[in-house]
């Protein structure tokens, strides 16, 4: 059947009129995705665990920081000698880091053979930087048992030591001790090394040397009266009594003239720290010996 125009006008009526009356929402379902909500998620479980507590260490060594040097071209007064076993012995000991047993050989030899074996006086001193220096001063220890190495790096006393003389007092064998000691005796070593190294930098490695001696000696003193025991009583007096010694003799002249705030410090912390009532009589005596206050124990 043909359609008029009519036909066609009133059937497009129709639909308009369908179209205003049909609700939006199934108009526009094929546009809207259905929106699904997520399932709810339980609360977060709380950790009640308690938490540890972290106990903070004793000895954590924070040393003061050296100045800018400049680098000092050495003076080399002496050639070291070609070949021989005593400069295989030396330059074997430093290779494997028995810095103690180096400087032993290069100041017999030096003394004994031929004064031109000072000239290893450098690389020997270096030793104990690398081996022993470095070492105790990255240490950390958090209560006494763990301070066993920093005693060793120290230094420590011959095993075959006279125990009638007091712990505190008996030479070192090896360690940073040693080399205060052996730089204070021999006038041919400190020439060697001014001359190689400057008085500067030399002053420079005293300050971390002595410094890590009382920061040792701080650390013992933080012990309680409990875990005082004799042992550790007497590295403590061993301590004090190489800080004060030190700052009396040779090395303590090179601090006072080039880190005289490190000198000035270590004095004070050290009256700081003697002026408590609770420190045992072994370390004022070590004090006193030290400085020359009273006559050293035989």
């Amino acid at each position: 059947m043909r359609r008029t125009t009519a036909t066609w006008v009133l059937l497009g009526l129709a639909a308009i009129g369908s179209a205003l009356v049909t609700p939006p929402e199934i108009l526009l379902a094929p546009i809207l995705e259905p929106v699904v909500s997520a399932p709810s998620s339980p609360p977060p479980i709380r950790d009640v665990r308690p938490i540890a507590t972290v106990t903070p260490p004793i000895y954590a060594p924070e040393l003061s920081a050296p100045p800018t040097r400049l680098d000092v071209p050495p003076l080399n007064r002496w050639m070291v000698p070609i070949g021989g076993r005593n400069l295989l012995v030396i330059r074997h000991a430093m290779r494997h880091g028995r810095c103690a047993e180096a400087l032993d050989h290069l100041q017999t030899a030096a003394h004994e053979v031929s004064v031109d074996y000072i000239a290893l006086a450098r690389p020997v001193w270096r030793c104990f930087d690398r081996h022993v220096a470095s070492h105790a001063e990255h240490h950390r220890a958090r209560s006494a048992p763990e301070m066993g190495p920093v005693f060793a790096w120290l230094g420590s006393p011959p095993i075959d030591e006279d125990h009638a003389v007091p712990f505190w007092y008996r030479p070192a064998s090896s360690g940073i001790e040693m080399r205060l000691e052996r730089y204070t005796a021999d006038a041919l070593l400190r020439e060697a090394l001014t001359a190689s190294m400057g008085s500067a930098r030399l002053a420079d490695g005293f300050a971390r040397d002595v410094q890590l001696e009382w920061l040792a000696a701080r650390a013992l003193a933080q012990l309680s009266a409990e875990d005082r025991t004799p042992d550790l009583v007497a590295q403590w007096a061993r301590r004090v009594f190489y800080v004060t010694w030190a700052l009396g003799q040779a090395p303590g002249e090179l601090l006072a003239t080039h880190r005289p705030d490190v000198s000035r410090g270590l004095r004070e912390a050290l009256s700081a720290m003697l002026e408590a009532p609770d420190v045992p009589s072994v370390v004022h005596e070590a004090h006193d010996v030290a400085r020359g206050g009273k006559p050293a124990p035989r």
